[in-house]
């Protein structure tokens, strides 16, 4: 009995996912895990014994790196063609994406893309590299899809390339090669080819590996078309199902059909503003003589301690828990020791808003840093003319219009100027990243390290407790 069951389950997957055999009735009696199963073994015999990549000299790194799909977390969705199992693919690099129609969002890749496989129509099965782009009225809304969606083979041949406009209006395009995403939009059916005017969508990626070493980290694709062109529900993209079917099926990031979150690559504002920093700083006493001493504390926090890596990678984020990447942070503390107390304030700078490579200037805001991390720090002793040249200089952070630049005024350059304001010279090392460059955290902590100290200089590479002290009325 035991044989006879286990030869009736073979049968009935091979019935509904074998490229041998014909798909029959009983494919809806499988359970997803098999399904699942029989669609790796399909992938492990045909398809991984393909490159997985376009070749290596493409100067597109979405199409040079290599991929896996993650088969503990494929699901099966149902196609107009039948059952069809969705696997999320990891690549080998960290690649991450933005397009100039999704505004300042940047998308991890592996969250976009997506491994389809589905039976073809023809007794056989099909396995497509999907990967979705939503446009910025998708993310606010993000049923029914809005944006673009590149259909290609798993080694990075272009299959289709279809983007996607409110109200159901799908135009697709062909042409162009793995390298180069370009083309011309596609006739289907009889529906009348009435562009005048060639639209251009682009898509930008970038790899922040800290070992990419000499290797291209950046990349630009076009996706063009000649709309518009109303192709409906599109009969054949060019793939086997059809355009309004690839719309639908979920991001790689579901395992319920759910939009999953992406992965954002963004700086993002602190989470304690200081909403009047005059109010903030009022308790400091301006005062000459050696009873009131007046230190300033820069400290930072390193992407990667000990590094000048601009940038690194943590399970938590920088600034947001949904942020992949650490930027790490420099910010200042102030403090006044008199004979009746001590007064301690803490102040980053911060962007109001968001900010990335591509949208990089946003309108600056001071951070209450009392509980932040750092892992290396410089403790001066100023007189109070210096100390409170650099409090006027930290008040301007919240001026309307006072902006925080990634490149030209970020956290940390915004220290190194308000310790000059003080007549506090420190070295100013410039790190570069994808679309810009200035002042980082990463290069202050080396600089920092490696700088000899003035009599009035002391350094550690201590992480202690540094609250705010000192109340007044």
């Amino acid at each position: 009995m035991k044989k006879t069951t286990s030869l009736l389950l073979a049968a009935m997957l091979l019935l509904f996912f074998n490229d041998c055999n014909k798909r029959g009735p009983l494919a809806s009696m499988v359970s997803d895990g098999q399904l699942i199963e029989s669609a790796r073994q399909y992938f492990n015999r045909n398809i991984s014994v393909l490159p997985g990549r376009a070749e290596p000299g493409t100067p597109n790194l979405r199409l040079r790196s290599t991929k896996t799909p993650v088969w503990s977390k494929a699901f099966v969705i149902s196609l107009k063609a039948g059952k069809a199992v969705v696997v999320p693919v990891e690549y080998a690099e960290p690649l991450f994406i933005r397009t100039n129609f999704s505004g300042k969002k940047l998308f991890s890749l592996n969250e976009r893309a997506r491994l389809l496989i589905y039976p073809d129509g023809r007794n056989g099965l099909r396995a497509e590299l999907v990967t979705s782009f939503p446009d910025q009225a998708n993310l606010l809304n993000p049923i029914p899809f809005t944006g673009v969606i590149l259909v290609e083979d798993w080694v990075g041949h272009s299959v289709a390339k279809l983007q996607y406009y409110p109200g159901g209006r799908i135009v697709a395009f062909t042409g162009g090669s793995s390298g180069v995403l370009s083309g011309k939009a596609k006739q289907v059916a009889a529906v009348p080819h009435t562009a005048s005017l060639q639209i251009c969508d682009e898509i930008e990626g970038y790899n922040y590996a800290p070992d990419a070493g000499g290797e291209a980290y950046f990349w630009t694709e076009e996706v063009c078309s000649y709309a518009p062109v109303d192709v409906g529900g599109l009969a054949d993209a060019g793939g086997g199902i059809s355009g309004a079917e690839y719309g639908g099926v979920p991001p790689a990031g579901s395992s319920d059909g759910q939009l999953a979150g992406d992965n954002t690559v963004v700086i993002t504002t602190g989470v304690n503003p200081i909403g009047n920093i005059q109010d903030y700083m009022k308790c400091y006493t301006n005062v000459g003589g050696n009873d009131h001493i007046y230190t300033v504390t820069v400290c930072v926090n390193q992407p990667v301690p000990g590094s000048r890596q601009p940038w690194g990678f943590t399970s938590v984020g920088s600034s947001a828990g949904r942020n992949m990447f650490n930027v790490g942070h420099t910010f200042l503390i102030m403090t006044e020791t008199t004979p009746t107390g001590t007064t301690t304030r803490n102040v980053g700078f911060y962007p109001h808003g968001i900010v990335n490579p591509w949208s990089p200037s946003d309108q600056g805001e001071l951070n209450n840093n009392a509980s932040s991390d750092y892992n290396i720090s410089l403790t001066v002793t100023v007189d109070n003319a210096q100390f409170f040249n650099m409090i006027n200089f930290i008040e301007q952070g919240n001026d309307p219009g006072y902006m925080y630049d990634l490149n030209g005024n970020n956290c940390t350059s915004f220290a190194l100027h308000t310790l000059g304001a003080g007549g506090v010279f420190l070295p100013s090392t410039v790190g570069y990243w994808t679309k810009g460059s200035g002042n980082d955290p990463g290069d202050l902590g080396e600089d920092l390290r490696n700088m000899p100290l003035s009599s009035n200089m002391s350094l550690s590479t201590n992480n202690t407790s540094h609250p705010n002290l000192g109340n007044c009325n």
